[in-house]
């Protein structure tokens, strides 16, 4: 598949380097020139186990190049994958207009038929924010948010135990499938909505275990979660585990967080 990651951060230079490894024909788009010369030296300044090694080896093979030429890393695409790190403000808000500035700097220029990926970290609603700024463009967009660990990225990004991948369209699974199939063993799809929600629940829930129960953080996830939780039970026919095992929490903790959300527990046989 011939894919262009924009944005080469952490995110998006891991996310260049093991999709070309995967097989990928992947273009790196990045308007800081100079990130984008180090990188076609093979140099990603990151501390991570086996990136550079997939770096030489990608652009060895020419299945990865980097460039700050929008309209030459656009041509001919599948997918155009958003991989920026967002930045966030000194309250910890995601710099929203940061990343705006830089998908509005593509203007025009992406294919119609391409099917434009969110990775970065946005709240939800964002991704149905971009296809109304992109509208009338014949553009297909779809969600799938970041799930790297710094420090073990290419690790946790080449085997995630699951993604969950937000769609607009049916017709665009293949495609996804295609791409992400080999870096995960089970994709839950839904929508691009859930899908954000998912990241941020997942954020909470492990910043939650930091925090002393009790607190009103603690009482504000629970209003939070419910929500999302129910919402995973629905997609899972009512399946607490597998419910729980969607948005990242484990079974020696899932009776616990049920309490607190004041959904009642069942069972946990090997039939749930």
């Amino acid at each position: 598949m011939r894919l262009t990651v924009y944005g080469l951060g952490h995110l998006g230079t891991v996310t260049a380097a093991c999709a070309a490894r995967a097989g990928h024909e992947v273009v790196g788009l990045d308007p800081d020139a100079e990130r984008v010369r180090a990188l076609a030296e093979g140099r990603s300044g990151l501390l991570e186990d086996g990136l550079d090694e997939r770096l030489a080896e990608g652009l060895a093979s020419g299945r990865l190049a980097f460039t700050a030429d929008a309209r030459a890393a656009l041509r001919g695409r599948d997918v155009l994958w958003v991989a920026f790190d967002t930045p966030v403000d000194d309250d910890d808000q995601a710099d929203l207009g940061w990343l705006r500035a830089r998908l509005d700097a593509l203007g025009g220029l992406v294919p119609a038929g391409t099917l434009v990926l969110l990775s970065s970290q946005v709240p939800a609603g964002f991704t149905a924010e971009l296809e109304g700024r992109w509208s009338g463009h014949g553009l297909r967009f779809a969600c799938a948010p970041e799930n790297l660990r710094r420090g073990e990225a290419v690790r946790t990004f080449e085997a995630a135990a699951r993604l969950a991948v937000g769609l607009r369209d049916e017709r665009d699974r293949p495609r996804l499938e295609t791409l992400l199939r080999p870096f995960a063993a089970q994709i839950e799809w839904m929508s691009p909505e859930s899908a954000e929600m998912a990241k941020h629940a997942l954020n909470a829930w492990l910043a939650d275990n930091t925090i002393a129960p009790g607190t009103l953080y603690h009482s504000a996830l629970a209003a939070f979660e419910r929500p999302l939780f129910e919402h995973a039970l629905a997609r899972t026919g009512g399946n607490q585990l597998r419910a729980a095992a969607l948005l990242g929490i484990n079974r020696n903790t899932l009776r616990q967080r049920l309490g607190e959300l004041a959904i009642d527990p069942v069972s946990f046989s090997a039939a749930n």
